[in-house]
């Protein structure tokens, strides 16, 4: 009964067991358990420890084998497979456009950029950009994209409208290595650049902004960081961003590019989105395992209604929250609807690894699948 792959049990002094992580990684005293057997006042002498689950070895490659041991009510398509090849998601529209690369064959560090779209839903399509070995990029809920290419030397940025028109994110000369993060519904869109190109420089990179002329804004002074990154974006025009210094240090910030106004948000969290509504997602690190909390007026935390090691990854309008959990030896991912009090693991393939990475307003999530050699990218689509 127990999903976690560590077997803990906790066994005090006065003939008490505490059965963690009972079902789908969620915690579930036992005390409760006994309630619910009409067992109330019960004292617990014994207790013992047992699985269902088989001891059977992974196979040696990818058999697709269907793995739903939530039922949380969500279909799984597979967009892409790659064998000896790396392929991931990198951006999802609200009409279920999913923007991704995967390795050139003959070159693995060099990336396509593609698309996929339901109505085809067995092939993806290129994007007219040659094999990069820069790369990174975001879509927003419209289907507009943006992407990185060229070469580390001379990197480029470019937005590609719905309408085919196209535009180029500035790089100042002397900076570098840019990131994308987000982008929201007036093309604008936040990530990272070096501010120098000395490699040894630990604390270079800076939160980076572009506006729907493509021309960029950089936050150089950081609140309290030595270097930072932008997280996410939204329509106001504030750009979430997740300062560190140190070897643990970590801070959350808020800025506005056109004014350069800067707001610290109180608390050592590693912030990863921010809803149209104001909530910032994150998690704590500083017990160890990942503590996945939220702030709802970006003063106070509070911590999410999931165990030690959920982290989370992204969420939506409505505040459905994702995210990966480390349990019988792989990574599973979870989701969260808003109002539950705990979460339910999404379907995958047996023995992968599952990470979602983005959820549009509709709920629907794409992801990555792995094992040792082989990749999916995969979207989750709501069954109701």
């Amino acid at each position: 009964m127990d999903s976690s792959g560590s077997g803990m049990q906790d066994i005090d002094g006065v003939r008490g067991t505490e059965v963690k992580y009972i079902h789908n990684g969620f915690h579930f005293p036992i005390g409760q358990a006994l309630e619910q057997l009409g067992l109330q006042g019960a004292e617990l002498a014994d207790a013992s420890f047992g699985t269902n689950k088989p001891t059977t070895r992974r196979p040696p490659s990818c058999l697709r084998e269907p793995w739903d041991v939530s039922g949380a009510g969500f279909q799984m398509v597979e967009i892409i497979h790659a064998t000896d090849l790396d392929c991931s998601p990198l951006g999802l529209s609200d009409g279920d456009i999913v923007l991704g690369t995967h390795s050139e064959p003959s070159d693995r560090s060099r990336q396509v950029y593609w698309t996929w779209t339901p109505e085809d839903p067995d092939h993806i399509h290129a994007l007219d950009f040659e094999p990069t070995p820069v790369h990174g990029g975001c879509m927003n809920a419209a289907g507009v994209i943006a992407v990185i290419h060229g070469t580390g030397e001379h990197p480029e940025g470019t937005v590609l409208d719905v309408d085919g028109r196209s535009r180029q994110l500035e790089i100042p000369a002397g900076m570098g290595e840019p990131s994308l993060t987000a982008m929201n519904t007036s093309g604008e869109v936040c990530g990272s650049l070096s501010i120098n190109l000395d490699f040894s420089d630990s604390d270079r990179s800076r939160p980076a902004f572009w506006d729907s002329n493509g021309k960029v804004h950089i936050m150089t002074a950081l609140a309290v960081g030595t270097s930072g990154r932008s997280v996410d974006l939204t329509d106001d025009g504030i750009v979430l961003v997740w300062e560190s210094y140190g070897v643990l240090g970590s801070a959350v910030t808020l800025w506005n590019p056109r004014t350069g106004g800067v707001s610290q948000v109180p608390g050592a969290i590693i912030p990863t989105a921010r809803a149209e509504s104001g909530e910032i997602l994150g998690f704590n690190r500083e017990n160890g395992r990942d503590v996945a909390v939220m702030s709802r007026d970006c003063q106070e935390w509070s911590d999410l209604p999931l165990n030690n090691g959920f982290a989370p990854a992204s969420l939506n309008t409505i505040l459905t929250i994702v995210g990966n959990v480390r349990s019988d030896g792989y990574t599973n991912g979870w989701l969260l609807r808003r109002g539950e009090n705990h979460p339910n693991l999404l379907p995958t393939f047996r023995y992968h690894n599952t990470r979602p990475r983005h959820i549009n307003a509709k709920g629907s999530i794409a992801g990555h699948l792995s094992t040792d050699n082989e990749q999916h990218v995969v979207l989750w689509t709501p069954s109701t």
